[in-house]
This record gives C-alpha cells, structure tokens and sequence, in this order.
C-alpha cells in the first residue's frame, strides 16, 4: 500500500489503503496530480483519473450531501428569478415559437464583435462573437457554487492544456465536477441556448 503516482504534487497516502469509510475523506487523500502538459492535456494522468474516477464521483454525492442545506439556500436564491439573460432568452423563444428570417435576426443581432458592453477591456478576435448569457444574479449564483466546489479538496480534471485551474463540469466524466446543480445548469445553457442558436 505505498505506490504514489509520481505525477502527484505530494506523496499522499493511498486512498484504498485508508482506514475510513467516507468516499469524501479518502479522495481528498489522492492528493491533485500536477499540471504540466502544454499540448493533450485533456490526456494528462490519464490513468490516475481511471483509476479514482469512480471514488471521486463517489466523494461528490457524499459533498453534496454534506452541503445540502447550503446548496438548496443557493437555488432558493434564484428559484424566482431568471438566472439566463431576459433578452437573449427572449428572442430565442420568440425565433423558436415563430421562425422567421426576422426573429432569427433578433437573436443574431444580440450578438456583436464589438466588446463594448460585454467587456471593455477584451478585444474581440475577428469572427468571434459575444453575447450575455447568464443575468447578473445568475453569475453570482454559479460563482458561489463553483468556489464552494474548488474549496471540496476533491481532486478534480482540468479541461484542456491552456486552463491549469479550470474545471470539467460533468456527470460522466472520471475526475470532473459531477455535483448535480452545477451539471443540471450547464445542460440548461445548452437545451435553452447552445441548440436553438446552433439550429439558426
């Protein structure tokens, strides 16, 4: 019970040779593996995410458990409020309920090149375009799930080698953020909005 993966930033103790019972405990135990990989990333310690991939959705359910009140404080903050943008959700639905070359446009003309009023410190690359997603409340809401998810000690898959401290928002992924509120919102993004401008 001593192999350490050497990609691992300290030597941690095997979590299947712990003595506790709790998925939680014993995959804060596995200790992150580290970021080095510039080009495939996304393969980067492959085989430690095979490996614990199953332990570490194990230790999301007991997480979200254990934060239950917390989270349901979260989604009571929103559960009134439209957390997507009005707007844009809007015009998506009239485009859907009424297609037409004019309500298409509405939804196109949402989205701009111009960085103004999106981010005024970004320049836009050319061909690339923006347009709010989520509403301000929706923002807050998401943030506080995601830093109280990165404070879990839970070992968790970044997604590409440009974002060493991102995140994979995903049930069936080994060593991704499986809690259900966050996934269940990412879906919501794409059924509301990804498809349907996708379908324009």
């Amino acid at each position: 019970c001593a192999a350490v993966y050497a990609q691992q930033s300290s030597a941690a103790p095997d979590a299947a040779c712990t003595s506790t019972d709790s998925s939680l405990e014993r995959a804060r135990l596995l200790g992150m593996p580290q970021a080095i990989d510039t080009q495939n990333a996304e393969f980067e310690n492959d085989s430690f995410w095979n490996e614990h991939g199953t332990l570490i959705q194990q230790a999301w359910r007991e997480w979200e458990v254990e934060h239950a009140t917390t989270l349901s404080d979260f989604d009571n903050d929103i559960k009134e409020q439209e957390w997507m943008d009005a707007s844009l959700l809007e015009a998506i639905d009239d485009a859907s309920a009424n297609p037409s070359e004019e309500s298409e446009a509405a939804v196109k003309s949402l989205w701009t090149n111009n960085s103004k009023g999106i981010n005024d410190n970004q320049v836009m690359p050319k061909g690339v375009y923006a347009t709010p997603l989520l509403s301000p409340r929706g923002i807050a809401y998401l943030r506080n799930l995601l830093e109280l998810a990165s404070e879990s000690g839970i070992p968790t898959r970044r997604p590409n080698g440009m974002n060493r401290h991102g995140m994979i928002l995903d049930s069936s992924v080994d060593g991704a953020v499986s809690v259900q509120q966050i996934v269940q919102k990412v879906e919501e993004i794409i059924d509301r909005i990804a498809r349907p401008v996708g379908r324009m």
